[in-house]
């Protein structure tokens, strides 16, 4: 079985040493999530989360209305971007966050969100409970 940890970076080595050096405690809190192909490792020990990939789209999207006044939220957008990213239940949705913040920090200017924020919500809106 294959693990890789909640940004896709190969976790396997991570994983191998905890179990070399008998330290397993830590692996189940680390290894929630399982597909048939690996273990998604999260170090938070929690599961992905629509309604927190949703919750900080929109506060990144609120601190990139902000940043005429307040060019400093720069920063907060992007962590705001990063940390949906890391919540993301879905790798497509989860690279398209990642890479409109990469390229943010790239480039310094403040991306356009809306297809972005159009795009996650129509894909929340298919997954929540009926």
């Amino acid at each position: 079985m294959r693990f890789i940890n909640f940004n896709t970076e190969d976790a396997q080595q991570v994983v191998e040493q905890l179990m070399e050096q008998d330290d397993v405690q830590h692996l189940p809190a680390a290894v929630v999530q399982q597909s048939e192909q690996c273990f998604v490792w999260r170090p938070n020990g929690r599961e992905s989360c629509w309604e927190c990939t949703i919750k900080h789209l929109g506060t990144a999207a609120a601190y990139a209305t902000e940043l005429r006044s307040y060019p400093q939220y720069f920063i907060r957008m992007i962590g705001e971007l990063n940390h949906a990213y890391m919540e993301c239940p879905e790798s497509y949705l989860a690279d398209r966050i990642r890479s409109v913040y990469k390229e943010a920090l790239r480039s310094n200017v403040v991306p356009n969100l809306e297809p972005l924020l159009t795009l996650a919500y129509q894909r929340f809106q298919e997954v929540l409970p009926s």
